[in-house]
């Protein structure tokens, strides 16, 4: 698809090979504009009077559009493709390695004339002062290429409520479209204008324009109606689950649980699944698993069989429980210094442990005994241990910069120790069909080494991630996780290596820990902030938030999530807290109002239906199973 010039025939033929309008060229914390700009451009069509083909734009965005493959072979092919770049410029994209290389490459190909820059955010480089370095928003590629650069104004733009071609953004708009189409401002603006005028008189004559506007409004009316009865209903939800929250712990027990109950029917909120899961902790949906007093966990792990669970500690032990019981079976401790990672083999035979006296274990998970002596080569901690799927090699992470791969029946490093990282390697993880290790580290980056050739094959940078302490991947082997010190989450797209959206975004504090539940539906994530929130994966939005492990330790590790671990049936997650009890959740969230419809005895009374409802709703059970009050 092409643009025409409007008086130039030789350029309309030139034109013709560009399957794009426009690249947009955007930092991913900008998303929700570049999106916005991106719907409206292709929603737009020219004014006819102004001899321009009658269609709408095609705009790349290169998260929606990249397919899989080669980022760079893609990215040179769609610039390539592309008339004109537009460049989203805040101190984000300013300091996008992504957005400078895009610049580069399209003024290399198609000059400098075809770049378009909106002013999202910040301050013009020539306006910053000093102190003022980071408020900076053109990037350094568009500078040297435009020492001044002119874009349209779209400071202070509201993603969620403001227009793009409305208000102050009026004029902006339509820079931007003059820019796009090669025509003045002016021109388009004088057009468009006109345009309007002769819809507006379209839409006020004739009896059947007034019925149309008529039914317009009366199902714009029973929109809105309907969007007031759904706030009101979530309000009323999150205000039931509040109050049930407010229960717990005194002599009202079962009314906190039908408080949640009828939050939960109301309106199912990410509070009202939380007040819910909260009134069955006692119940069975939470469970605490100790070792000895001052045996503070760092690490969980489930057997693949679902029945023991190893945890291991700072005071230089792993325990071994009965996941059914709690009984303890054994107590391993060989280890010299705090107990970081564990790790059970396929078919649950071998558990390694890797510790911050810089060494590996392998031991027997039957007897508990050490296979042979430890394994040595790191330089400083051992961070992270993860088993291949077939069980025959172990890889570990170390705060020396580097992963080693050791041969599990032979306790022999294989080849030499996987270098490229520049700061503590924080995680590892195999990837389900066992050809690629991924690495975690504070530099930033997540890196993928072939198994077979100790070779790099790709590097994940989010360079805005404070670090990644936690990866993952994915069951099916598409998608990588990783826990970053910024608070958030990133999921990866192994086939592009571009994250998949935005980053995910509740913490508080570093995520220390991630986990994708065995079916790649959930993703468990234990942060610094002392929760545990659970992610429904395809719709990027939390489900749950556990709070178990508020602690009171005083200091820096207050009751911080260090690690999570789902079982193998998906139902059970276990977490490690620095407050020393292992915690065991039941989470058969879509089960939850079941389950508690069980435990109860009874439903609301009408009288506490209306202390707490109110006539906004009629009286209704919260357990259809239970006789009315």
């Amino acid at each position: 698809m092409l643009l025409l010039h409007p008086r130039n025939t030789d350029t309309q033929v030139q034109n013709a090979a560009f399957m794009h309008d426009a690249f947009v060229s955007y930092s991913r914390r900008d998303t929700a504009f570049a999106s916005r700009l991106e719907q409206m451009l292709e929603a737009y069509t020219p004014p006819k009077d102004l001899n321009l083909p009658r269609r709408h734009m095609d705009i790349f965005r290169d998260t929606d559009d990249f397919e899989a493959g080669d980022y760079y072979r893609n990215l040179e092919k769609h610039l390539a493709a592309s008339r004109k770049l537009i460049v989203v410029c805040s101190p984000n994209s300013r300091a996008s390695k992504y957005v400078n290389e895009e610049i580069e490459r399209f003024i290399t190909l198609r000059g400098r004339a075809n770049v378009i820059p909106i002013l999202l955010s910040g301050l013009p480089n020539n306006e910053a002062g000093a102190g003022q370095e980071l408020e900076k928003a053109f990037p350094q590629a568009l500078c040297q290429a435009v020492e001044v650069p002119l874009a349209a104004e779209y400071r202070g733009f509201d993603s969620a409520n403001a227009k793009l071609d409305k208000g102050v953004y009026y004029g902006a708009w339509y820079s931007v479209l003059a820019a796009l189409f090669d025509v003045g401002r002016g021109e388009i603006e004088q057009r468009d204008a006109k345009r309007r005028a002769q819809t507006r008189r379209m839409w006020t004559s004739g009896v059947a324009t007034v019925m149309a506007v008529l039914s317009v409004l009366t199902v714009w009316a029973l929109f809105e109606r309907t969007q007031a009865i759904e706030q009101a209903r979530t309000a009323l939800s999150r205000q039931l689950a509040a109050q049930s929250s407010n229960l717990f712990g005194s002599n009202l027990q079962e009314r906190s649980l039908l408080l949640a109950l009828a939050a939960n029917q109301i309106k199912p909120t990410l509070e009202s699944t939380d007040s819910l899961f909260d009134s069955l902790k006692a119940h069975g949906y939470l469970k605490k698993y100790s070792g000895e007093n001052g045996s503070y966990p760092t690490s969980v792990a489930f057997s693949p069989d679902g029945k023991t669970l190893a945890f291991g500690t700072k005071d230089m032990k792993i325990f071994l429980l009965d996941v059914a019981t709690g009984a303890q079976r054994a107590v391993l401790t060989d280890h010299q210094s705090w107990v970081w990672s564990v790790a059970f083999s396929a078919d649950g035979k071998t558990l390694a442990s890797g510790s911050l006296d810089k060494t590996l274990i392998l031991w027997d998970a039957a007897t508990g005994r050490p296979i042979g002596q430890p394994l040595t080569g790191h330089q400083d901690a051992v961070k992270s241990v993860a088993f291949s799927p077939d069980g025959r090699m172990v890889a570990s992470g170390s705060w020396d910069k580097t992963v080693m791969l050791w041969d599990v029946a032979s306790h022999q490093p294989i080849g030499e120790p996987l270098r490229g990282h520049t700061d503590k390697v924080s995680g590892v993880a195999f990837s389900p069909d066992g050809k690629t290790v991924a690495s975690g580290s504070w530099d930033k980056t997540v890196k993928l080494w072939d198994v077979a050739s100790h070779q790099p094959t790709g590097s994940l940078l989010d360079e805005d991630n404070g670090g990644v302490l936690s990866i993952a991947f994915s069951s099916d082997g598409k998608t990588l996780a990783s826990g970053n010190g910024d608070n958030t989450i990133v999921l990866w797209d192994l086939a592009s290596r571009r994250p998949v959206g935005s980053p995910l975004e509740r913490h508080n504090g570093s995520v220390l820990s991630i986990a994708f539940s065995p079916d790649g539906k959930t993703l468990a994530s234990g942060s610094e902030d002392n929760t545990i929130i659970l992610w429904d994966v395809a719709n990027r939005f939390p489900r749950v938030v556990l709070t178990g492990h508020a602690g009171t330790q005083q200091g820096t590790d207050k009751g911080r999530v260090r690690s999570v671990a789902f079982n193998t049936d998906g139902k059970t997650l276990a977490s490690a807290g620095s407050e020393h009890p292992v915690l065991l959740w039941r989470i058969d969230i879509d089960g939850l109002a079941s389950q508690a419809c069980t435990i109860v005895t009874r439903n609301l009374t009408r009288e506490e239906w209306r202390m707490y409802i109110g006539d906004m709703l009629p009286y209704q059970p919260v357990c259809k199973y239970l006789p009315n009050q």
